[in-house]
């Protein structure tokens, strides 16, 4: 069979945006807007320095009062709970709550999460890469934060000597440690390392 030519760049990106929409499609029907489930999604997918109203806004490319709409409305049904830092009533971390982990189960997407497990891993891992790179490009373009993992971010320092400390994987971005939930989190300070997000 003769391979298909490579689809344009331009319809490409309306594939990709289709393919997005049909995701999609059954949002509402679980008693959740598409935004909601996009806010569950993320609070279950960031590490914990990132799980905050205001990293949630950057990530959906919202303004803060509308992220902080969204979550409030979580909350109210039940499906995040918000964990204050100290005293300060506007600085706090956004978790998933028990029902909030069960209504994840019931994600209109999980058409798209089991397609791409049915994927063979090697051909997943070249679209994981690409998605991670086109990302990084659209969002240097816009100004916005890309949002990844700490493996490969230009942050992430690997110290042989302190293996004893979360493995040895340091943030110097946030001068702290990270354990093995950081490292596999989203994160809102991600900044791609060399050969990730140059220029295309």
């Amino acid at each position: 069979m003769a391979s298909r030519p490579t689809r344009s760049p331009r319809a490409l990106a309306a594939a990709l945006k289709h393919l997005a929409r049909l995701s999609e499609s059954e949002a509402g029907t679980a008693g959740l807007t598409a935004n909601q489930w996009t806010a569950l999604r993320y609070f279950a997918e960031a590490n914990r320095f990132s799980r905050t109203v205001s990293a949630f806004a950057a990530y959906n490319v919202t303004t803060r009062g509308a992220a902080s709409q969204t979550v409030k409305a979580l909350e109210s049904k039940g499906y995040l709970v918000r964990i204050r830092f100290g005293r300060d009533a506007r600085s706090a971390r956004i978790d998933l709550s028990q029902a909030g982990w069960a209504k994840l189960a019931q994600d209109p997407a999980v058409a798209l999460t089991e397609a791409l497990t049915n994927l063979p891993e090697t051909l997943r891992g070249q679209m994981d890469r690409a998605v991670e790179r086109v990302t990084c490009w659209v969002a240097a373009a816009r100004r916005q934060s890309a949002f990844g993992t700490c493996a490969a971010c230009r942050y992430l320092q690997v110290s042989a000597d302190a293996a004893s400390r979360a493995g040895g994987h340091y943030c110097r971005a946030l001068a702290t440690w990270l354990d093995v939930e950081d490292m596999q989190g989203l994160c809102a300070l991600y900044a791609p390392a060399p050969g990730i997000g140059g220029t295309p």
